[in-house]
């Protein structure tokens, strides 16, 4: 669309507007229910100064239409690559219209970094735990059984009355999308974006990315 530069003010005035209005609602729903909020505006180096300020963070919320270059099939944009990639506390991605968790699903590969992820999500949202909880393993390099499983079981019943065990065969990324697409009221953690076995499931560009998933709730973080 072409925009002349009177046309193309008139536009930006009305979006500062918009996020005026949206922030003066953010702030009146706060207060009425006694929340303290410190609002804060980044216009230079906002990749830098929201990675400094995700080290002072227990929790960064995406939403889902901020990941996506252009549409569900596309890639994250590179701001959004190296938000996720480089942030310092745990990332929960946000579906395009709001859903209650109903079910937790974690990916779990046997590292570190996937059990952290799990130990941190309990630590932030321990009444989740009460929902139904499925462990997703996907079979690699020839290990059938899932890694530590008696360590893994003993740990996830002290917080989860619910669990459910399932080992999955094939490309992770197809195997966990399969799990997913059809549960509109679930969350998903993983162990970390670009720092492991996982990343390849984040970095595909097809319609088969994790990402492209709107009605998930996608919860990141590394160690």
């Amino acid at each position: 669309m072409y925009y002349n530069p009177e046309s193309a003010n008139q536009h930006l005035r009305e979006q500062q507007e918009q996020i005026r209005k949206n922030t003066e609602k953010l702030r009146t729903a706060c207060q009425e229910r006694e929340l303290d909020i410190e609002l804060h505006t980044f216009t230079e180096d906002m990749l830098d100064q929201l990675l400094h300020a995700s080290r002072f963070t227990d929790l960064l919320l995406v939403r889902h239409g901020h990941i996506l270059s252009h549409s569900p099939a596309a890639p994250p944009s590179h701001f959004m690559r190296e938000l996720l990639a480089r942030a310092q506390c745990p990332v929960l991605i946000v579906p395009t219209e709001m859903q209650v968790i109903r079910e937790i699903s974690f990916a779990y590969n046997g590292t570190y970094s996937s059990i952290y992820a799990v130990r941190l999500f309990l630590q932030i949202f321990p009444p989740l735990a009460a929902r139904k909880v499925t462990v997703l393993y996907v079979k690699e390099n020839g290990q059938d059984g899932i890694p530590d499983e008696l360590m893994l079981r003993r740990y996830l019943d002290v917080y989860c009355p619910k669990v459910e065990y399932r080992v999955l065969s094939g490309d992770a990324a197809k195997s966990i999308k399969i799990c997913l697409q059809f549960k509109k009221h679930s969350l998903i953690t993983f162990g970390a974006y670009g720092r492991s076995g996982l990343s390849r499931y984040f970095n595909q560009s097809t319609a088969e990315d994790a990402l492209g998933l709107l009605h998930t709730w996608i919860f990141v973080t590394h160690p």
